[in-house]
């Protein structure tokens, strides 16, 4: 492969969790080889790249050092550990209340599976044996989790009441644009 096309195997597989173990090498500890097949045919390289599947005969510390690296999993670790952060006081303050209003509800809830899929997106979800001790993507996954579930029936009211709304202002638009069209095709004649 030339540069370029290296560049861009290097950046498609990336968002499928692949890490760079070296120039020529990427690997992934459990790819989903549907999708990979895919990006490689999408690209016209499926014939040009060389899918391997191996297993490690020793050398443990040097793997988890070089999965380190190679996913740069302190960087996503702080990512973690950032989100934990910020929406465990919602998490906390979400538990204590019985009547979580649904607007309130339907942001959180948006905020919360936004912040943690920019995370998740990047995270090649390595076997624990390769990940950093107090790894935060377990507590993050958990809290995550966990507020979901307290919101989402009243993010779900709030939704229901916006799409209603969101449908009888579509309603009476369309009734008012062709009325408009009715009155512009009057004059025309």
């Amino acid at each position: 492969l030339d540069a370029d096309s290296k560049e861009l195997v290097r950046k498609e597989t990336g968002w499928l969790g692949f890490g760079a173990l070296s120039a020529n090498l990427l690997a992934h500890p459990n790819p989903d080889m549907t999708d990979l097949d895919i990006s490689l045919r999408r690209l016209g390289l499926d014939e040009s790249v060389v899918v391997m599947d191996g297993t490690s005969l020793r050398g443990d510390a040097a793997l988890r050092g070089l999965a380190q690296s190679s996913w740069k999993l302190e960087d996503i670790d702080a990512r973690y550990a950032e989100f934990v952060l910020k929406f465990r006081p919602l998490f906390t303050a979400s538990r204590k209340t019985k009547n979580i209003p649904p607007e309130l509800a339907f942001m959180v809830r948006t905020l919360l599976i936004q912040e943690y899929r920019k995370i998740l997106l990047r995270d090649p979800v390595l076997p624990t044996e390769l990940l950093p001790e107090g790894w935060h993507g377990n507590a993050a996954y958990q809290l995550c989790r966990n507020l979901y579930r307290l919101v989402f029936e009243p993010a779900e009211r709030y939704l229901s009441t916006a799409m209603v709304r969101c449908h009888r202002h579509r309603i009476s638009l369309l009734h008012g644009l062709a009325g408009l069209m009715i009155h512009r095709l009057r004059k025309v004649k």
